[in-house]
C-alpha cells in the first residue's frame, strides 16, 4: 500500500490537518500539506487493515525513490519495496488462487475464504484515499494509484467483467469509509504519530489504536451522561 511521490504534484486543498472536514483532535503539520496527506493515507490504510484483522509490519511517510509513503507487512523491509515488487507479490498470490478458484458461475463455496482475503485486501487498499477524502484532502491521483492497481488484480479473482471488478471495488471503497468513520479518532492519532515520528512498527500502531478506542469510550459515556443529566433536567421543569 503505497504513495507514489511521482505524482505529488498535485496539493491537497486544505491548509493543513487543523483544517480537515472530519473531526480531527490535533493539527498535523509539520511537514507540510504534502506530507500531511500522505500521513492520513498511510493511516488509513493501517486502520482498516488492522479493523479487518490483517497482520501489520509498519507504516512510514518517508519518502524513497519508489514511495511517498508506504504501510507493509511483518518481515518486511520498507527500503527494499517498489511498487514492481508490490505487483508482483499481489500478481503471484491471485496466480495461486485462480488455480484453485472453480470456473466462473461454478459455486465457490469452497473457495470463500480466499474471496473474503481478496476482499480485505481490497478493504484495505482502499482506504488510503479514502482516508484522504474524509479528511477534506483532495489529490485527483487515485486512479493512477498502484494501490488501486494490485486491488484490481485481487477483484480480478472474485469476478470475471472488468465492469464487475469496478463495481467491487467501489464497494469496498464504501466499505473501508465506514470503517474509518467508526474509528476515525484512531485515524488522526495514528496520523498525528507518523507526522512526528515519520516512521511506526505495526506494535506502535496498535498500542496508539488501542489507546484512542479506549478514549473514544470514554468520550461517548461522557456525552452519554449529559444526555441523560438533559433530559432528567427537563423532566423536572416540565
Amino acid at each position: 500500500m503505497e504513495n507514489d511521490p511521482s505524482l505529488a504534484s498535485d496539493a491537497p486543498s486544505c491548509a493543513s490537518l487543523r483544517d480537515v472536514a472530519a473531526p480531527a483532535r490535533a493539527p498535523l503539520d509539520t511537514g507540510g500539506l504534502l506530507a500531511s496527506a500522505i500521513a492520513i493515507h498511510e493511516a488509513g490504510h493501517a486502520i482498516v487493515s488492522r479493523f479487518l484483522g490483517l497482520p501489520l509490519g509498519g507504516a512510514t511517510i518517508v519518502p524513497t525513490g519508489e514511495y511517498g509513503g508506504l504501510t507493509f507487512g511483518p518481515g518486511e523491509d520498507s527500503l527494499n519495496v517498489t511498487r514492481a515488487s508490490l505487483r508482483e507479490e499481489a500478481q503471484h498470490q491471485c496466480d495461486g488462487a485462480m488455480e484453485l478458484l472453480p470456473p466462473a458461475g461454478c459455486r465457490r463455496d469452497s473457495t470463500s475464504s480466499w474471496l473474503v482475503y481478496a476482499q480485505s485486501q481490497i478493504l484495505g487498499l482502499m482506504a488510503g484515499f479514502a482516508a484522504e477524502e474524509l479528511a477534506g484532502f483532495s489529490r485527483d491521483l487515485e486512479a493512477q494509484s498502484t494501490d488501486v492497481e494490485i486491488a484490481r488484480i485481487y477483484g480480478r479473482t472474485c469476478f470475471v467483467s472488468e465492469d464487475g471488478v469496478t463495481s467491487f471495488l467501489a464497494a469496498c471503497r464504501a466499505d473501508a469509509i465506514k470503517i474509518l468513520r467508526d474509528h476515525w479518532l484512531a485515524v488522526m492519532d495514528v496520523a498525528v504519530a507518523l507526522d512526528g515520528k515519520q516512521a511506526l512498527s505495526g506494535i506502535e500502531i496498535d498500542a496508539i489504536i488501542i489507546e484512542a478506542e479506549q478514549r473514544a469510550v470514554h468520550v461517548a459515556e461522557l456525552q452519554r451522561r449529559a444526555r441523560m443529566a438533559a433530559m432528567t433536567a427537563k423532566a423536572k421543569s416540565a
